[in-house]
């Protein structure tokens, strides 16, 4: 399993021209979401009144049918998931400045700039696409393109994929005290928070070390 450190993480969501896709990967990253379920979520999803968010449908195409489907996430596991109140706030924002459509998808947080793939209705955000786009240029600006030359077990020897955040996320939960107490007393985390206290304990902290990753949740950045 490869872990991004936080430096890496800054990095990664510092270097997206675009908002949006610099939400994406710091949503992805703090929350956990397999892909499907982020570039799925509804403008409804983000909660107006706390800093959670709702995941309980993926967009899918069927190959079979030729159409988009609404689908339940993987397990039939509807989840509520608590967020950082800075980054509640950015998706807050963008899911406000987001039109609502009466058609499938006309909801959509995170919403794709072209036609992905050839022969497929545009719906959701394409992986490829996205990967190419965005990701690939932000893991090589963190330095996370992996090296040949590391011994074949070494996680790093591989470069950083999008699926390795929600490994990330698991550790905020780690670090803000779930388990590890020497790392909440290096952090200055109380442990007697609840999950979503020690989850914006945890952001402060980072975006206190590594002030230009927080700085990708500025809609006004466009360098």
């Amino acid at each position: 399993m490869l872990l991004p450190s936080w430096a890496e993480l800054a990095k990664l969501a510092e270097h997206p021209p675009l908002w949006e896709d610099r939400l994406l990967i710091l949503l992805i990253a703090w929350a956990g979401l397999r892909w499907t379920e982020a570039v799925s979520l509804s403008v409804t999803d983000v909660w107006r009144d706390r800093a959670r968010l709702s995941v309980q449908r993926v967009l899918a195409w069927s190959p079979d049918d030729q159409t988009w489907d609404l689908e339940d996430v993987k397990g039939d596991i509807a989840a509520t998931v608590p967020l950082p109140e800075p980054l509640w706030r950015a998706l807050t924002a963008l899911a406000a400045s987001r039109s609502v459509e009466d058609r499938l998808g006309g909801d959509l947080l995170f919403r794709p700039l072209k036609v992905r793939r050839l022969g497929v209705p545009t719906m959701i955000i394409d992986h490829t696409d996205c990967s190419k786009r965005v990701w690939h240029p932000a893991r090589a600006a963190a330095g996370l393109v992996g090296d040949p030359t590391l011994p074949t077990l070494d996680p790093r020897r591989r470069a950083l994929h999008i699926k390795d955040l929600r490994a990330y996320a698991a550790s905020v939960v780690v670090d803000s005290g779930g388990t590890q107490y020497e790392a909440a007393a290096l952090l200055r985390i109380d442990t007697d928070l609840n999950l979503p206290q020690r989850i914006d304990a945890l952001w402060k902290a980072w975006a206190s070390a590594f002030p230009a990753g927080a700085g990708a949740l500025d809609p006004d950045r466009t360098d």
